[in-house]
């Protein structure tokens, strides 16, 4: 039997057995090529042939061309948006890093900043100490210095007593003052000393705060990029076969519509052609160029570094702990008040 011959048997026996299914026979008793015909008869008698504006070819080549064959583009273009769209959530795994690229900015600006303050806070903290070293040695040199005779071995002579004890006496002001001025000088460079460490710390808790965000990021951007690329890969897999399918069942159809484009004479004067010779129509060859998918390349996997760069070099001094999580939240308006005194304020 000829394709040709095939499809007006299919017709026929489409028409036929939607026509002998009896009313109480129910459609889930058809078996399922029975379905597939009956389906199809369907679409045809509901198709409208002659209907109003409908200057077609009353066949069912017309109810192919302008019915079937065109859904073929919809498949193909359905076809072709999923596998862009695969592509796309391979690509917005990156923004996992961009979308907090202005945060980690802003903590990277506050780390310089304050690395800027920690350098001019040491220089506080070694002249606070070239000034304690220099006052406190003063006081030591004149308190050895001063050397009047024990109380003990004059104390035999009331005159040479009297005499030392005024000397102890008149000296007492000036070993006070002394020893205030080195209290005071300790208790500022202790001061500023603790400020200076206190700063230390919260720049490396921000140091290895962001450090840890980083790595996180690109950790969970490096699992992202992963699961969007085996997707995708699922996708073009679903793809081609379904583009395979789309351009054989449009091949098939195509055919069919080249052969069922018969029609009785309405006239006697009608001029008719000669049944198509299947044998010189290979649906093989059928032009299926239009419903091509493009199939996108694999994104590259952007480049995501975790090393956080400062201005002292911290990287290569801090050793951060695998549970950093947070940036510290101390209040800096308190470390930058003046040194409390030292301890010999009152």
């Amino acid at each position: 039997m000829t394709r040709a011959m095939f499809v007006s048997a299919l017709l026929l026996a489409s028409l036929s057995i939607t026509d002998a299914v009896q009313p109480n026979r129910e459609m889930t008793e058809l078996t399922a090529n029975e379905l597939a015909i009956v389906k199809f008869a369907k679409e045809i008698k509901e198709y409208d042939f002659v209907g109003e504006g409908n200057t077609s070819s009353a066949t069912l080549s017309a109810y192919i061309t302008e019915n079937l064959l065109p859904k073929a583009d919809e498949t193909k273009a359905m076809l072709q948006s999923r596998m862009d769209a695969a592509r796309s959530d391979v690509v917005a795994c990156y923004r996992i890093v961009t979308g907090a690229g202005p945060d980690q900015d802003a903590a990277t600006d506050d780390l310089n900043a304050n690395e800027g303050k920690e350098d001019a806070c040491m220089k506080l903290d070694r002249s606070a100490m070239t000034e304690e070293m220099k006052i406190c040695e003063s006081f030591a040199h004149s308190a050895m210095g001063f050397q009047p005779p024990k109380l003990k071995k004059v104390k035999h002579s009331l005159k040479l007593f009297e005499k030392a004890l005024k000397q102890y006496y008149a000296y007492y002001p000036q070993f006070m003052e002394e020893k205030n001025a080195c209290w005071e000088a300790t208790g500022e460079e202790h001061s500023q000393h603790a400020h200076c460490l206190f700063r230390k710390n919260y720049i490396d808790k921000s140091f290895c705060a962001l450090k840890h965000n980083m790595t996180a990021l690109c950790s969970e951007y490096s699992k992202c990029f992963k699961q969007k690329v085996v997707g995708m890969q699922e996708m073009e897999a679903k793809v081609r076969k379904l583009d395979n399918h789309t351009k054989k069942v449009y091949q098939g159809l195509y055919c069919m519509a080249k052969n069922t484009g018969w029609k009785f004479a309405d006239d006697v004067d009608s001029i008719v052609s000669e049944v198509v010779d299947d044998a010189n129509i290979g649906c093989e060859d059928t032009d299926t160029s239009h419903l091509t998918i493009t199939y996108p390349d694999v994104p590259q996997q952007e480049p995501c570094n975790p090393e956080v760069k400062s201005a002292s070099h911290l990287e290569s001094s801090v050793q951060c702990a695998d549970d950093a999580k947070e940036a510290p939240t101390e209040d800096l308006e308190a470390i930058t008040a003046a040194p409390s005194a030292g301890p010999g304020a009152s």
